[in-house]
């Protein structure tokens, strides 16, 4: 592409640079070289961009190596070093120095494509009508895949007016993906109150010239470490009233002044970046009672002000929401209508119930997604059992509600099933509520149409948005996808699912060359590699003559139930069965594990496939990745993924409530490890709606290698906290510390124990050593905790087992890993100083059964000085487990032996031969 001249300014002198990227550097050492060179190798040339560093106060290098590329490139780079105070800050620090003809804030985490700055200059030259232009945003790192407001350029480049009502939802939010013509940008000023800066200034620069640039054949890549922006502000102030006052209030205070109205694009912008506020729940403890009140008060004050017809086209809010927000616009709810159609099937009348505000039509009933998310044979009886549920809202849930099927034109009534524990609330009102069905039907003749329908009052409503759950054998999503089920076939054909007799070969072979064209055309996120993986599946199944079993624990990391199993598995291998164990090559233990027995790569094409060919997959997690590790894009691989059995040997004792995250419906365990009988008791009475031979006291396969070697060792082990992390990457499972984690409690609290002279002195005379091994999540992302040099830090690779074998008193304060210290009948103290914020609802779990004061096997401390008082109690008593808590022990666990594998192993031959 040939270069853009360089233009004039208005008063004739030609301005030195294409293009100034003003940078705001904070903390990004890992990543600043990377950035800036995108820019140094742009095709439009380095010696045609202004390169402006502001170092907003790091303290990590980032200002070394910016003070690099400024004595490196003296005409291009300039370098301003100031005080910490924010990216907008920084920002407004550069805006004075830009000399180029068009700016860019490009971030420095970031990459832009090599050709991005000359096809923008290019683009600009040619549309002198547009102050402001964007390229579409890929995300990679912890996330990968498009934007979700990439839909603007689908259309190719172009100038689009957004005053135009139909290009009114064309959003542009991002400022680091955004370029500016300078004599625009110079009027900017970031406001330092919001993390909104980039959505204000770009709505000033449209209430100015409401035409936008979007060039759709080059990229920007946003890097994503982990937690968004949106999600970090959940926890802070600034995210709910400041964030609204001076964002969403001001947007439509500033149109409605200037133009006597609200413009359609302002209404977007605001209700698109409202959405957040209306799909998450308010963070705990961020706001008091009276600013929680304000805050709901002025969010609906602005929903009030967006029309009907903005908040029912928002693309990623979902429908209960929005008649959510209609109901606190309108101060009531939505008007329900019954609509017959005349027409009856076996005696019921059909028809459809319709919600309206006024004269807005805002949902149907038969609109609302149902879901089927199980189906089992039995090929005896000629019978299908079928189980899914049916989302109702907008006041429709609270009417008498009956599931019912339609097959072949004749109606089935359904059991109902109880599924309130997955009822949505928004702003700590219900707005959903799901009801579940379950029924059984005999297999006459095929093929059979199956459609699911609702009796609300009299009226049969026929469902048209049905959903397949993860665990269904077939999606809607592709239309020549087949599963074929004990001599049957099931596909879905406009919204019915189908049953039919299972074709000859060749019928099978012509639709399998179908779908993998429909999947290789529709390329959606994963789509042509699983088109590839299904490719090889076929040439590969024909061969398969022995079951194939995958074991693992972390991706990362071994050394658990998962491991203990393998061993044993290795020396017991049940007859006609291959056996893998699923690790990262990358692993501390991939070399140990390769010793016992054949590995493969975590996450790589070999395990994906063997993923696919597996009949029991057995793991100590239950994470998305290892339940499936076609996770989120599974669509095409639906069929083939279903047919196997999933054996959570769990990493700890389950103590709290974890039915909100596995329950059938999110993991659908085929057998659930349990090792005490209070655990066992809990999860089979649980929310979690597995049958009772799902559920099995076996034992856990780790305690089979616990063994004694005490040394004087006292041993801090704390668990983790999800909501002091930032989520985990996707191909390696890691979590990485967030951003104010070193302000929280939990860091805190534990490096003024391990900083405690006055313990560390008083175990040092008595001959002991204070020892910490956190948990394993905090390892990997290397957190560092201010400690006294005496502490000792166990290697990360150190077994647990050791830990327990060699340490006379473990501290922890919720962690289940020191039910393995005391199946050794070795003392244990709870330091639980934040359990009010633990178990809040960010982390996890919720308290569930096991109560700390009533059932624990050591005293449970609150504050700091109580803690160290009862570490020094116990060393003086030479670490003595008391008899209360040898009591509670015997009384917890159903075994005192080191046969849990053996019992394990026994579980899984019993698996029956059940197809879903």
């Amino acid at each position: 592409m040939k270069k853009a001249p360089k233009q004039t300014t208005e008063n004739g002198k030609k301005q030195p640079y294409d293009v100034s990227v003003v940078m705001s550097v904070y903390n990004v050492k890992l990543f600043l070289e990377e950035a800036v060179e995108c820019l140094v190798h742009q095709t439009i040339g380095f010696e045609n961009i202004q390169l402006i560093l502001v170092d907003d106060g790091s303290t990590d290098g980032s200002g070394a190596i910016c003070d690099q590329y400024g004595r490196r490139y003296p005409e291009q780079c300039m370098v301003i070093h100031k005080k910490n105070g924010g990216l907008s800050s920084a920002r407004n620090a550069g805006l004075p120095f830009v000399k180029g003809r068009y700016v860019s804030f490009f971030d420095p985490d970031d990459v832009l494509e090599r050709d991005a700055l000359e096809r923008i200059c290019s683009f600009m030259d040619a549309h002198k009508e547009v102050d402001v232009c964007c390229i579409p945003i890929f995300l990679f790192g912890y996330q990968s895949g498009p934007h979700a407001l990439n839909y603007k350029f689908d259309k190719g480049s172009r100038v689009i007016d957004l005053s135009e009502d139909e290009n009114a939802d064309n959003i542009l939010l991002s400022g680091a993906s955004s370029f500016y013509r300078s004599t625009a940008a110079k009027k900017m000023d970031y406001d330092t109150r919001i993390s909104a800066e980039d959505a204000k200034q770009n709505l000033t620069l449209f209430m100015d010239n409401p035409k936008i640039g979007v060039i759709s054949d080059t990229k920007y890549h946003y890097r994503k470490h982990g937690n968004s922006v949106l999600d970090r502000l959940r926890f802070e102030k600034k995210g709910y009233l400041p964030h609204l006052q001076f964002f969403s209030k001001w947007a439509l205070d500033m149109a409605e002044d200037r133009f006597g109205f609200i413009p359609k694009y302002v209404q977007h912008t605001v209700m698109y970046d409202l959405q957040w506020k209306l799909e998450a729940p308010i963070a705990r403890g961020v706001l008091t009672p009276e600013e929680e009140d304000d805050y709901k008060q002025l969010l609906f004050q602005i929903i009030g002000r967006i029309d009907d017809d903005v908040i029912l086209k928002q693309r990623y809010l979902g429908m209960p929401q929005k008649l959510f927000a209609l109901r606190e616009k309108h101060g009531h709810s939505p008007t329900i209508s019954f609509d017959d159609n005349e027409a009856c099937i076996n005696g019921y009348s059909t028809g459809d119930v319709v919600l309206t505000f006024g004269h807005t039509m805002a949902e149907r009933a038969s609109q609302m997604p149902s879901f089927l998310e199980f189906a089992s044979f039995e090929k005896t009886k000629n019978r299908i059992t079928l189980e899914g549920s049916h989302l109702l809202y907008g006041g429709i849930e609270r009417l008498d509600v009956k599931p019912y099927l339609i097959v072949n034109s004749r109606v089935f009534p359904c059991e109902k099933v109880n599924r309130s524990d997955h009822n949505v609330v928004c702003l700590g009102t219900e707005i959903t509520r799901r009801t579940g069905f379950k029924v059984e039907l005999p297999i006459e003749e095929t093929p059979i149409e199956i459609r699911l329908a609702l009796l609300i009052g009299h009226t049969l409503v026929i469902r048209t948005n049905t959903v397949s759950g993860q665990f269904f054998p077939v999606s809607e999503v592709y239309e020549n996808m087949r599963a074929y089920k004990a001599g049957y076939m099931l596909c879905f054909n406009k919204g019915a699912l189908v049953i039919a007799t299972r074709p000859l070969w060749i019928g099978r072979t012509i639709r399998e060359f179908s779908l993998l064209a429909e999947i290789w055309h529709k390329n959606l996120l994963g789509g042509r590699k699983a088109a590839v993986g299904r490719v090889v599946y076929h040439l590969v199944m024909p061969f398969k003559r022995k079951k194939l079993w995958i074991v693992s624990d972390r991706i990362v990391r071994a050394d658990d139930n998962g491991e203990a199993l393998f061993r044993y598995l290795m020396k017991n291998r049940p007859k006609n069965t291959r056996i893998f164990f699923s690790i990262s090559k990358e692993s501390v233990d991939a070399d140990r594990l390769a010793q016992i027995g054949p590995c493969i790569d975590a996450m790589s094409f070999r395990h994906k496939l063997l993923h696919l060919l597996c009949d029991v997959n057995i793991s100590s997690q239950a994470d998305e990745v290892t339940i499936n590790p076609f996770s989120r894009h599974d669509d095409a691989l639906r069929d083939l993924l279903t047919h196997q059995s999933f054996v959570f040997l769990q990493h700890g004792i389950t103590k709290d409530d974890i039915s909100g995250w596995l329950n059938r419906y999110n993991a659908n365990i085929s057998g659930f490890v349990t090792a005490a009988i209070p655990e066992y008791r809990s999860i089979l009475k649980s929310r979690c709606a597995y049958p009772e031979d799902r559920i099995w006291l076996a034992g856990f396969p780790r305690f089979d290698r616990l063994y004694h070697d005490e040394h004087n060792y006292i041993t801090l082990m704390p668990t983790w906290r999800m909501y002091l992390m930032d989520p985990p990457e996707e191909k390696s499972g890691v979590w990485k510390e967030a951003r104010e984690f070193e302000k929280s409690s939990y860091y805190k609290f534990y490096s003024l124990l391990m900083c405690s002279d006055h313990l560390i002195s008083t175990l040092e005379k008595l001959g002991y050593v204070l020892c910490f091994f956190p948990h394993p999540n905090m390892q990997l992302c290397n957190v560092q905790f201010k400690h006294d040099p005496r502490v000792l830090f166990f290697p990360k690779e150190t077994a647990y087992r050791d830990i327990f074998a060699q340490s006379k008193l473990v501290i922890t304060d919720y962690s289940s890993a020191v039910f393995d210290f005391a199946y050794l009948r070795k003392p244990v103290i709870y330091c639980q100083f934040d359990k009010e914020e633990f178990f809040a609802g960010g982390h996890v779990y919720t308290q569930g059964y096991y109560d700390y004061e009533r059932d624990g096997f050591g005293e449970v401390e609150y504050d700091l000085e109580s803690a160290i008082d009862r570490i020094i109690e116990y060393v003086v008593n030479g670490c003595q487990l008391k008899p209360q808590y040898r009591t509670r022990i015997d009384q917890f666990f159903a075994f005192d032996d080191h046969d849990n594998c053996k019992r394990v192993l026994e579980q899984i031959l019993c698996l029956s031969d059940r197809e879903y």
